[in-house]
């Protein structure tokens, strides 16, 4: 199938780029499958990043699957965005509502992004929570030596909760999915006609 692609690519002036073509399979590594495009082996990888999201299998009792090291992705991506502006998520005279602001509007969605594609595990979960605790705790200025408990941390920054964002995402994805629903009908209802240019008339 892939030289078939190759050559009715070639018919139009395209050609396949054999160093950044890979391929993957959920067959164990063990096998001896080699996919080649004019003789030349196309490398096999166990996940990769399509628009913007790692992409793989899951595999069972394995920590370092591609679902982990996407959390792993998100969590860095979160950082990376609260870093940013850390002289602002970090001052203690910069007002919360401020810092809430930022984190929900900017960090949140880094960290959640493609959430609708997740299957979250518990750990997953974990892992997110902790991550999200963390910019808390910098956002209030405080560490782990404090002690303080994490109900009276969220109560303080009143952020949102990244598990239930995430399900949110998940949920509002599932909604709109189905075409006979009234939200995706009202989503991508077309009116039937076209308001005239101008305003109303006012019959007085």
């Amino acid at each position: 199938m892939l030289e078939d692609v190759g050559k009715a690519l070639n018919k139009i002036g395209l050609e396949i780029n054999k160093d950044k073509t890979k391929w993957m399979s959920n067959e164990p590594r063990t096998t001896t499958t080699e996919l080649t495009l004019n003789g030349k082996v196309i490398e096999r990888v166990q996940h990769f990043v399509y628009l913007g999201k790692l992409i793989g299998f899951r595999r069972p009792k394995v920590p370092a699957t591609a679902a982990f090291k996407e959390i792993s992705r998100r969590i860095s991506s979160g950082w990376l965005v609260f870093n940013k502006m850390k002289t602002l998520m970090r001052k203690n005279n910069v007002p919360m509502q401020l810092k809430r602001r930022f984190h929900d509007q900017c960090v949140l969605p880094a960290m959640l992004y493609a959430a609708e594609t997740w299957a979250l595990t518990k750990s997953d979960k974990e892992r997110l929570m902790v991550a999200q605790r963390n910019m808390e705790r910098c956002m209030l200025g405080i560490t782990r030596r404090n002690m303080e408990h994490n109900e009276s941390i969220r109560r303080k920054t009143a952020v949102k909760d990244c598990i239930q964002s995430a399900r949110k995402v998940k949920f509002a994805a599932r909604v709109t999915s189905d075409a006979d629903k009234w939200t995706a009908r009202i989503t991508n209802w077309t009116p039937p006609s076209k308001r005239p240019v101008g305003m109303a008339r006012l019959d007085i």
